[in-house]
């Protein structure tokens, strides 16, 4: 087995992390660790590194147990050793690179147990081996001051509208002070993301003959 045990204590970390206020994130491990065997490691995109490393965080302040959880950052020092008695890697940038870590990773037990990824798997087969996991799908909402002129609500269709500069003049305001006839727009604030880029999903190995 090499999977499923993991994605167990992985499905249990947000609870941990979200029950911990203080301490700082953690990047890579701590310097001059290198992880045991039995910890929980992953490498991949930066896409979610900030989110595993905040989870780490708290799922390690917890009393310990079997395994620690660490997650390399994609940028670093390089090569990396992920874990004791491993040969060093060089350090996954990317989801691309996380992905083809830990498919060639054939240890045991595992020198790599996930891999953060901002992409969905491939559809030609080369990533069968995989079992994708989606993560942080709840929904965003939005907040304003509590003194203001924004609308007191924004239905999802007027907030879409208002990031792509197609909302109708005066939709930010609920009183604005004078009329205009340019479209209510946050592009310049915020350019819209490229197209089909940085999906949430992390793979995880199937266990051995599934």
């Amino acid at each position: 087995m090499r999977v499923f045990n993991r994605v167990a204590i992985a499905g249990g970390l947000a609870v941990a992390a979200m029950t911990v206020s203080t301490g700082a994130a953690l990047a890579d491990p701590p310097s001059a660790l290198t992880p045991a065997r039995t910890d929980i490691v992953g490498v991949g995109s930066d896409t979610t590194q900030g989110v595993l490393n905040h989870i780490a965080a708290g799922y390690n302040a917890q009393p310990a147990g079997s395994g620690r959880l660490y997650s390399f950052d994609a940028t670093g020092p390089s090569p990396i050793t992920t874990k004791q008695d491993c040969a060093p890697i060089t350090r996954p940038n990317g989801s691309s690179a996380g992905i083809s870590a830990l498919a060639a990773d054939a240890a045991v037990p595992p020198c790599i147990d996930f891999a953060r990824s901002s992409r969905p798997k491939k559809t030609d087969g080369t990533e069968d081996g995989l079992a994708f996991l989606a993560m942080a799908k709840d929904g965003v909402t939005w907040a304003a001051q509590a003194t203001t002129n924004a609308p007191a609500t924004l239905s999802a269709a007027q907030l879409a509208s208002v990031y792509s500069c197609t909302a109708p003049p005066g939709t930010r305001s609920a009183a604005p002070a004078a009329p205009s006839s340019s479209p209510t727009c946050l592009r310049s604030a915020r350019a819209p993301a490229p197209s089909g880029s940085r999906p949430s999903a992390s793979p995880t190995r199937r266990s051995a003959g599934a």
